[in-house]
């Protein structure tokens, strides 16, 4: 008797980022672990660093049709359907539920009336915006942030004391950035005038290419990079990292990074306030703005870099707010669903 089959709905677009389709890989291998099979159906085309990520999980992907799942889902023999997405109507939901499949909704919005048997927000918060009747059981609260096991690997056992001053720093602005904020951050980052080793990855050869002409000091070195399929292994060697505040926020919190977070999207707005409001990180607001507050943004940068304090406090919170098993605790209320165990 074969296992039973997880179909991951989720999208990986120029405009959206890859914030969904990361998520999904996390709990896809969760799933993998309980013996369960995994497949992908969404529009990955648009973002290359998708489709590798998919080849390095071995996941097929299978084109969404519009309006019913149901069936790609018959003809895929689905058991569960996994939304990570805002583009399926609420009344995919109780459609897919009809038919006798498990379905579940990873949502980032505070409290959507959706028939599901699950429903996970793993944002900052979410615990008390969530606290309203659903029809299934409520995963609210970082503790159940999807994060990859290419994360939870290098979570270190132990945070090193912060040094006097940072000199490596990364940039990360996502898989697409399309406001280019990656490389005005870098701008802001050498216009510190502090010694310093920037790592900065470029969602596109024409960001890539203006970050490369940026012109640095003596003792200031930069590595433009296109985007990487282990962005954990850069940011684990890190000291700062700036950075959306969308997964990786959580991916870097995990590894114990001290972090400068910006929002590039209207919905990275409630996670950003709530994260820098807690001490988890700190702010520089939007970025379509930053390029009208370039002196106050090098200053916040500065005085991260030089301050040990703050950085120790921002790893520390950060460390102990995610733990990095989020994925396994989701997939095992799937599993229970699903009648897989661990």
């Amino acid at each position: 008797m074969s296992s039973p089959l997880v179909a991951l709905r989720c999208d990986a677009e120029a405009a959206t980022g890859l914030g969904h389709l990361l998520r999904c890989l996390a709990l896809a291998e969760a799933l993998l672990d309980l013996g369960l099979e995994v497949v992908v159906v969404g529009s990955v085309d648009e973002v290359p660093l998708a489709g590798r990520l998919l080849e390095q999980h071995r996941l097929q992907v299978h084109a969404a049709p519009v309006g019913s799942l149901v069936p790609v889902l018959d003809r895929l023999g689905a058991a569960a359907l996994v939304v990570d997405s805002y583009s399926v109507e609420a009344d995919i939901f109780t459609e897919v539920r009809a038919t006798g499949r498990t379905v579940v909704a990873v949502i980032d919005s505070p409290a959507p009336r959706l028939e599901a048997d699950l429903l996970v927000n793993p944002n900052y918060g979410s615990e008390r915006s969530m606290a309203v009747p659903h029809l299934g059981r409520v995963l609210a609260g970082v503790s159940y942030a999807l994060l990859r096991g290419s994360v939870t690997r290098r979570r270190p056992a132990a945070l090193p004391r912060s040094a006097e001053t940072a000199h490596r720093v990364l940039v990360v602005l996502g898989g697409t950035d399309v406001l280019s904020s990656a490389a005005h951050l870098t701008e802001r980052l050498l216009a510190t005038g502090l010694p310093l080793s920037l790592d900065v990855v470029c969602a596109t050869p024409q960001i890539r290419r203006t970050v490369e002409r940026l012109p640095v000091l003596t003792d200031q070195h930069l590595r433009a990079y296109d985007p990487v399929e282990d962005l954990p292994a850069l940011a684990a060697g890190a000291e700062v990292v700036v950075s959306a505040a969308g997964t990786t926020m959580w991916e870097l919190a995990c590894l114990g990074r001290p972090m400068a977070l910006v929002t590039v999207a209207d919905n990275q707005l409630p996670g950003y306030e709530a994260v820098v409001s807690a001490g988890l990180a700190v702010g520089l607001g939007p970025a379509q703005e930053l390029a009208s507050t370039p002196e106050a943004t090098t200053a916040s940068l500065r005085h991260l870099i030089e301050n040990p304090d703050l950085r120790g406090q921002l790893a520390t919170a950060g460390y102990a707010m995610v733990d990095g098993r989020g994925r396994d605790r989701v997939a095992d209320a799937m599993g229970l669903l699903l009648g897989a165990r661990r």
